[in-house]
């Protein structure tokens, strides 16, 4: 098995991420920005994580590898069918639109995952009831949090990464064993 492309790949997405969240943090620590208009609970938490850290880019990084570690669990739960729809994946090879985007666009939404709001919302969007500057990537973060908070729910996400970090350390193990 071929680490150096895993190990690339692993790097190159947290940069990846921390940039992308970089790019938002200034505007997310403000009283008056979205995060604090938009979830008031996340404002909190980030305002204490950013009081109690010796600097933001460790806050930043923080926040990086949480993203970074919930896209690998979904992903792995993808691969091995524990999403009633592929969270992280498409459904097909010609696509990279992830299947429950393509799904919800279609009108099909998991009810025990999706909540009337979030579907309200979602066929807003997708009417342009409600504008938006990019209503796909809208409706994924939409899509996305809700299955999030669905997985949450059934088993802690640090749970789900556990098993993930242990799975993949028993395939590095075995691979290094064979080599």
């Amino acid at each position: 098995m071929e680490l150096n492309k895993l190990k690339t790949f692993a790097q190159n997405a947290r940069n990846t991420l921390f940039k992308q969240i970089k790019a938002n943090f200034d505007q997310a620590k403000q009283p008056d920005g979205f995060l604090n208009r938009s979830n008031p609970k996340a404002f909190e938490k980030l305002s204490e994580d950013i009081a109690s850290a010796d600097n933001e880019e460790d806050v930043i990084s923080k926040i990086a590898y949480f993203w970074f570690n919930r896209f690998c669990a979904l992903r792995f739960m993808d691969v091995n069918g524990y999403t009633s729809s592929k969270v992280v994946s498409s459904n097909s090879d010609e696509s990279s639109i992830p299947e429950i985007l393509t799904e919800a666009k279609s009108g099909y939404f998991n009810d025990e995952i999706v909540s009337e709001k979030i579907k309200a919302k979602v066929k807003n969007i997708i009417n342009e009831i409600e504008l938006t500057s990019n209503p796909d990537a809208d409706i994924y973060r939409l899509l996305l949090i809700a299955e999030c908070n669905y997985w949450n729910k059934k088993m802690p996400i640090q749970n789900i990464c556990y098993h993930l970090i242990y799975s993949l350390q028993r395939v590095f193990c075995r691979a290094s064993e064979m080599q």
